[in-house]
């Protein structure tokens, strides 16, 4: 059965009105600033010699209290300057210990057994009662010094899209 035209002309504007409320509440909601994971590193900045640490490492500790599943989406240093993210992974922890550091890269499985097993962060899922960290491969240069603020992080839990930063920075060259 097919409505008379004038009937259908009549439900259009209705329904354009409804879209327009529907559409800006459904993006203003789809990202949500407050989610499961909280970083509460507390700053600073880990500094590395040049040329020594050109290619380095830095660690950002995932809490395990988190309250669901959660999902990495993206990943990428705030207020960067002559340093780059070439590579992100997620490396849980079997025994515990934590790298939350910075250092060289790659790191070494002799001192971080667990890393032979670290995967791609994108894609990555951290579940309750996880130990795990992000694991940043940060590249310098060519221009010294190079630095960086902290990691935005943007992640998936129960269906909504949340963002997070760590508030420790890494520098090479002069911190």
């Amino acid at each position: 059965m097919s409505l008379p035209r004038a009937t259908a002309r009549r439900r259009v504007p209705i329904i354009l009105a409804l879209l327009a409320v529907c559409i800006p509440l459904t993006a203003c909601e789809a990202l949500s600033p407050t989610g499961p994971l909280d970083l509460s590193d507390t700053g600073g900045t880990w500094c590395g010699d040049y040329p020594l640490y050109v290619t380095s490492s830095m660690g950002v500790n995932i809490p395990s209290d988190l309250s669901s599943d959660i999902t990495i989406t993206d990943v990428w240093l705030n207020d960067a300057s002559n340093m780059t993210l070439d590579g992100a992974w997620l490396m849980q922890h079997r025994d515990g210990g934590l790298l939350a550091g910075f250092g060289r890269f790659p790191l070494s499985e002799d001192t971080f057994p667990d890393w032979a097993d670290a995967v791609p962060a994108i894609g990555a899922v951290v579940h309750p009662g996880d130990r795990a960290d992000l694991v940043l491969k940060l590249l310098s240069g060519p221009d010294m010094p190079a630095r960086m603020s902290g990691v935005h992080i943007v992640y998936t839990a129960g269906g909504w899209e949340h963002v997070t930063d760590s508030h420790s920075g890494a520098g090479v060259g002069e911190c």
